[in-house]
């Protein structure tokens, strides 16, 4: 009997001053009288770190104070938010910074993001691409720069379509 009373006096008090008992007060340990939670998460907007968020455990893995349900980086403190190329992943931790992805993986470890390393299988962080043909020298089988070609493929073929047009062009 004393055990309920013990709980059910904690549960009427008003530690925060809000004038709302402590049972049913959504942020107990912050004043906040009018109640809000616009994410319906039962945790009070003023003490909730993802306001517009479910997120009921409040987790901040980085704790820079944004919860990981609306923290772009839940690993990485980076408070700006920052998305430059706007796909989700914040600029601090994004592997493929200006280029939008659906994934931010990194297969190969070398800091580029799968979706924009030219060999997403072998590391390479300097993305060399001596033939310019999109694989990147650590991974391309027929590196043209070992055959003593001085202008690569994809210049040839360029150059070969600029000389076209100028055939065609009507004197």
């Amino acid at each position: 009997m004393l055990v309920s009373w013990a709980l059910g006096a904690a549960w009427a008090q008003d530690v925060d001053g809000d004038g709302v008992p402590n049972g049913l007060d959504l942020c107990p340990i912050v004043a906040d009288p009018a109640q809000e939670d616009l994410d319906g998460d039962a945790v009070g907007d003023v003490c909730d770190n993802c306001v517009l968020v479910v997120n009921a455990d409040q987790g901040d893995l980085d704790l820079d104070g944004l919860g990981d349900g609306c923290d772009n980086c839940p690993a990485v403190t980076n408070l700006s938010q920052e998305d430059r190329d706007n796909d989700g992943f914040g600029d601090d931790c994004d592997h493929c910074l200006f280029v939008p992805t659906d994934d931010n993986d990194d297969r190969d470890g070398d800091g580029l993001g799968d979706s924009c390393d030219n060999c997403p299988a072998d590391v390479n962080a300097d993305q060399v691409d001596v033939d310019l043909d999109g694989l990147g020298d650590a991974c391309d089988p027929e590196d043209d720069s070992e055959s003593g070609c001085a202008v690569p493929g994809r210049a040839l073929l360029a150059i070969g379509l600029v000389g076209l047009r100028r055939r065609r062009r009507p004197q």
